[in-house]
């Protein structure tokens, strides 16, 4: 206890073995620890001085503890990368995207994130009389992870508020128009970390909208309506600092 100034670590266990000879003291120490296990054997002519030596071999042996502060520094993580959407235009769209999160929080990770989404046209069958379409996403979610060798993962629960905007071709009048609605979301998140300050990371996310608003052209009928699931991917390089 002396020598090592600490608790012996409650994952090792010594086992000693001493017996006397004619040439003094002889112990068999065997070492079994979280790393493997390993024997030794000692001798010396004065018990006192085996005993000694027997104390310093168990407490080099002895792993140090994690600092308590080893791994919960909180960290910022940047993420941008690229998008696609479906569900919320009338085709699958492709975007550009970025976040900002927060981890170290115990096992949890805070996330802000926007996105936005390339512009798409869209007609009615067999005429020129249309709609072009843009979206811009923003959202926040917190995830549980859990880590296995340099991946981390886990699922994440937030909320996604979607803003569109649409502008008619083809009649007489083009009225551009927008609406924006929200919902809960449920995303599954998974990072490779190649180095300690980077990684590469991807996301699947379904988003459940709490309305589904609809554009219509008020002599033709409905162009498109917002799906009964906003399905999303994204992908991307993280930065940590």
């Amino acid at each position: 206890m002396n020598l090592m100034g600490r608790m012996p670590h409650s994952s090792v266990l010594a086992t000693i073995a001493v017996t006397r000879s004619a040439q003094g003291y002889r112990a068999h120490v065997v070492l079994r620890g979280p790393s493997g296990s390993g024997a030794r054997l000692l001798e010396d002519e004065r018990c006192d001085v085996l005993v000694d030596s027997v104390a310093v071999l168990i407490a080099l042996s002895i792993p140090s503890p994690a600092s308590p502060d080893t791994g919960s520094a909180l960290s910022l993580v940047l993420w941008p990368g690229a998008r696609v959407s479906s569900g919320t235009l009338p085709n699958v769209a492709a975007g550009v995207g970025a976040a900002i999160a927060l981890e170290g929080l115990g096992s949890f990770r805070l996330e802000l994130h926007g996105a936005y989404y390339f512009p798409q046209s869209t007609t009615f069958e067999q005429t020129t009389l249309g709609g072009d379409f843009q979206l811009f996403t923003v959202g926040a979610c917190i995830c549980r992870l859990w880590s296995f060798e340099s991946v981390q993962g886990g699922p994440c629960a937030g909320a996604e508020v979607h803003h569109v905007s649409a502008s008619g071709f083809g009649g007489a009048i083009e009225l551009p128009g927008s609406t924006t609605w929200w919902g809960p979301s449920l995303r599954l998140f998974a990072r490779a970390q190649l180095l300690p300050v980077f990684g590469i990371s991807i996301a699947v996310e379904g988003v459940v909208p709490m309305s589904r608003p609809q554009f219509v052209f008020s002599d033709v009928g409905p162009l498109h309506r917002v799906g009964v699931v906003a399905l999303q991917a994204s992908v991307g390089p993280e930065v940590r600092f």
